[in-house]
């Protein structure tokens, strides 16, 4: 069913929102089950690999998880903004794309805090998430690939159409796909330094020094080149 606008601007909806989204999961996934499906993928998996707010990217060899619904046999239920039911140095690997946007600030710090608890020494993080900076570019200095985006944009995701600007656009990440905070670069290197990551290096999508990580990002889900151009991947490592 869905939820009236009015319902949503009451404050506090957020928060009874996921309260709600957690009891279901709750019921739909037992904290026994849960704890088995953990203790099973850590015994079975080496490297064990975390996937954070997997959505309908089911990763093979990974531990995938979600929030809102579990979406298939063996995901596991996590809200990311609190803390992990892993063991310290759980795991060799964390990836997690277009999630960290849809949560608060500060939940987002707490789940790299988190992240770096359940790596292993020497272990390895990628974030990837919608990257300011093409919002800037868009207002600023579009290219040919710019307004490529743009007219997908303006026909796939807008109730407006004849409202065909940047500034359009730019109000519409933040309104649109629950996103909750939009990062630059500058803001989530920082979030990655706070949680104690090293070597944090921007990478192109679908590119990495680590195999595991190559080729991780589901561009299917856009035209070609698109989410190429709207990301921001960040790697850090826990020393």
């Amino acid at each position: 069913m869905a939820i009236p606008s009015a319902i949503k601007r009451v404050k506090g909806y957020d928060a009874f929102r996921g309260a709600a989204i957690r009891a279901l999961n709750r019921l739909r996934h037992p904290k026994r089950e849960r704890r088995k499906l953990v203790a099973d993928y850590l015994a079975q998996n080496d490297p064990a690999k975390l996937n954070i707010g997997c959505g309908s990217s089911i990763l093979s060899g990974w531990l995938n998880t979600e929030f809102e619904e579990l979406v298939a046999p063996g995901v596991l239920y996590l809200d990311a903004t609190r803390s992990f039911p892993f063991p310290d140095a759980s795991f060799n690997l964390i990836f997690s794309e277009h999630m960290i946007e849809h949560v608060p600030l500060a939940g987002a710090a707490n789940m790299l805090r988190e992240c770096h608890r359940v790596l292993k020494a020497g272990g390895q993080i990628r974030i990837a998430t919608p990257r300011l900076e093409f919002m800037l570019e868009l207002l600023g200095h579009p290219t040919e690939a710019h307004r490529e985006y743009a007219d997908l944009h303006y026909q796939d995701f807008t109730d407006e159409p004849e409202v065909r600007t940047p500034a359009r656009i730019v109000n519409d990440y933040y309104r649109m796909w629950g996103h909750q905070f939009v990062y630059d670069e500058v803001t989530l290197r920082l979030l990655f330094e706070r949680a104690g990551f090293s070597n944090i290096q921007a990478q192109a999508v679908g590119e990495s020094s680590n195999p595991h990580f190559r080729g991780i990002e589901n561009e299917g889900r856009m035209p070609e080149g698109m989410l190429a151009l709207t990301t921001l991947v960040l790697e850090g490592q826990k020393a």
